[in-house]
């Protein structure tokens, strides 16, 4: 439960010391951590649920921005948070005009504002983390949609998934070994 209440909502109280060592030495820690992936699951949820309420793309998309940064709001923000919400509310305020945007792009728009609203990310391991792995996880993206198209359709998304996970661990390498003195490839797994 206390695992369970530490993903959704990022509350580690529940959570004894042991615990927590044993996730930092197999390097899984950050699965606890609410992350980007926790707010495209939820995007994904919120705009799956008003469609199905026939709500136009438009509204949905407002809607499920500013849903995005309430959730963002609750659970108390955070680099990784922060940059998955504005890099959303980016691609959904894109969508909402009818526009399409790349997410290197919306990477960018969401590293700006990080920047202009507190310049010291800059300096701040968790920022580093997040972009780090999201540029890779991008960048790994393109190359897989580029080469993997003739692959049969059950391997593509294995093959995808592992490619991601490759690649972050490759972009958080420098990083988690200059901050953690830890390295792991605890994430392909």
């Amino acid at each position: 439960a206390a695992i369970v209440r530490a993903i959704l909502i990022g509350d580690r109280t529940g959570l004894d010391d042991e615990t927590q060592e044993r996730l930092q030495a197999a390097g899984t820690y950050h699965v606890l951590a609410i992350s980007g992936g926790n707010i495209a699951i939820l995007a994904g949820l919120i705009l799956l649920g008003l469609r199905v309420c026939a709500v136009r793309a438009p509204v949905a998309d407002v809607a499920a921005g500013v849903a995005l940064v309430v959730y963002a709001w609750i659970v108390g923000g955070g680099a990784s948070v922060n940059r998955a919400t504005l890099m959303a509310v980016t691609l959904l305020a894109a969508h909402a005009i009818d526009h399409r945007s790349h997410p290197l792009n919306a990477l960018s728009v969401a590293g700006a504002i990080g920047l202009c609203v507190n310049p010291h990310s800059l300096f701040d391991p968790g920022a580093w983390l997040t972009y780090g792995a999201t540029f890779a996880i991008v960048m790994a993206a393109m190359w897989h949609a580029a080469r993997l198209r003739a692959w049969p359709m059950w391997w593509r998304a294995p093959a995808g998934l592992l490619l991601a996970s490759a690649a972050a661990e490759a972009a958080l390498f420098p990083v988690s070994a200059f901050v953690f003195s830890r390295v792991t490839a605890a994430g392909l797994v």
